[in-house]
């Protein structure tokens, strides 16, 4: 049972984790593209 919660715990660390570098990869993106805009 304590296995179980363990492995639940850990896989929501890991999405938390994967689409907080989603968001910075997108926010990332954005700045590239801004910045490479000629003004």
């Amino acid at each position: 049972m304590a296995m179980l919660l363990e492995l639940a715990l850990s896989n929501l660390l890991l999405t938390k984790v994967v689409l907080m570098l989603r968001s910075w990869c997108l926010l990332a993106e954005e700045c590239v593209t801004f910045f490479s805009m000629p003004n």
